[in-house]
């Protein structure tokens, strides 16, 4: 969650279904802070609109990549996924105990 010293912005973003994700933008500033006096949203505004909307068009590229024919999925690096390799074997024998 970013933050600076007079407010902060989380972004969630929930998949929704196989090609749809809902995007929430949550700000929090000082329950005691006004607008245009404490803070200037004309100001910030801009500055995460641009970032935020970057963010979702990298998400939507990515996705496009994996849909596409063309897509092969890599092997998983040993140094930095693991984890993630450790999580499918033991999912994958989950699985296999299913009756």
């Amino acid at each position: 969650m970013p933050a600076a010293s007079d407010h902060s912005v989380s972004i969630r973003l929930t998949p929704a279904g196989l090609h749809c994700t809902h995007a929430q933008v949550v700000w929090l500033v000082n329950a005691d802070a006004q607008p245009g006096k404490d803070y200037q949203l004309e100001d910030l505004l801009p500055f995460w609109q641009l970032t935020s909307e970057q963010d979702w068009l990298i998400c939507e590229r990515q996705q496009q990549g994996v849909n596409s024919l063309a897509y092969t999925p890599g092997p998983l690096s040993p140094l930095k996924e693991a984890n993630v390799d450790q999580f499918l074997q033991w999912y994958v024998k989950q699985l296999s105990q299913v009756q």
